[in-house]
């Protein structure tokens, strides 16, 4: 691997950065500093976007019935009648709101010219 480059010590790396730094004159090291402040201001901005903060919520509980070994097909077939037309009424209502976030959104989209 000879174009890799010999290990250089810290104190030596630094002092060619120094002496790099001085042989510049004021207003290349102010545009090379502006450079490096502007890409690391984009960078920072990008970075910022990928996660943006969400807004906390409690977790969600969810209870669950406990049901004795010896509950037969009849039992079950009987408590899913009686819980039919809950659930039957909660996939409506689902679906009526997911509607009206549609319209909502068709309506925008017309406002917009999309």
């Amino acid at each position: 691997m000879a174009f890799l480059p010999r290990p250089v010590r810290p104190t030596r790396a630094l002092a060619d950065l120094w002496g790099f730094i001085r042989a510049r004159r004021r207003h290349e090291l102010a545009f090379g500093l502006l450079a490096v402040g502007i890409t690391a201001l984009w960078f920072m901005m990008i970075f910022d976007k990928l996660n943006p903060p969400r807004e906390w919520r409690p977790p969600e509980v969810m209870y669950v019935k406990q049901w004795p070994k010896t509950r037969t097909a009849a039992d079950v077939r009987a408590q899913q009648a009686i819980d039919a037309p809950r659930e039957k009424a909660e996939r409506e209502a689902l679906a009526a709101a997911k509607k009206k976030r549609q319209d909502e959104y068709k309506a925008l989209a017309k406002r917009l010219g999309i």
